[in-house]
């Protein structure tokens, strides 16, 4: 998918971030991009030469070589559970306000590098209403695309593969799965290139 194409996504902060974490305080951003620039190597896609956007290890992060500050800043993290297999989830995902030409860039991202490369992708812990938003439009983009998609409650090991976007929504209702308490913690939208085990199956 390029770039350019115009996708409904507004990732912003995730809940409960320390405040040495949160990229909208100016002493904060400005520090860290003095640091990403000595890690600024790899080049994943550059919207013009002030606006940059690379990869280093489990970082994806634009700079902004004009204002001097981060605009989209995204950490991951790599697991494995009997169930699910190697997986990930982003640890940390951020963007600045009004910078819309971030706008497809998580997409491209999810689908074009980091499912092709681990497989597997889950939710994080906790969802905010954007983090919400972000991921039912990454499930509803699988599921008509043929990509498979779970709900896995991590506690009780439940396994339960959505069909199309209608049992998708009324997955959302039946199990309560949206949330930034610790009750959410342990529910996870999966999308994946895997058929995932059938003996765990509901």
């Amino acid at each position: 998918m390029k770039l350019n194409t115009i996708l409904i996504e507004n990732p912003q902060i995730i809940p409960g971030l320390d405040k040495l974490e949160d990229l909208d305080i100016y002493n904060v951003n400005k520090a860290l991009f003095q640091t990403l620039i000595h890690r600024a190597q790899f080049i994943y896609h550059k919207f013009n030469d002030t606006h940059i956007v690379y990869v280093a290890n489990n970082e994806y992060f634009c700079l902004d070589y004009d204002l001097k500050k981060i605009s989209y800043y995204m950490k991951y993290e790599v697991g494995q559970t009997p169930i699910l297999g190697t997986y990930l989830w982003q640890s940390l995902i951020w963007r600045a306000k009004q910078t819309p030409y971030i706008k497809t860039l998580p997409h491209d991202i999810f689908f074009n590098t980091l499912l092709p490369k681990y497989g597997t992708i889950c939710t994080d812990g906790q969802q905010i209403n954007d983090g919400r938003d972000f991921w039912e439009y990454q499930i509803i983009y699988a599921l008509n695309n043929n990509i498979n998609v779970y709900y896995h409650n991590m506690q009780n090991k439940d396994l339960i593969k959505i069909k199309n976007n209608m049992h998708f929504h009324k997955l959302i209702s039946q199990y309560d799965i949206w949330g930034d308490t610790l009750q959410y913690q342990k529910k996870r939208m999966v999308i994946t290139n895997h058929i995932l085990p059938q003996s765990n199956m509901k």
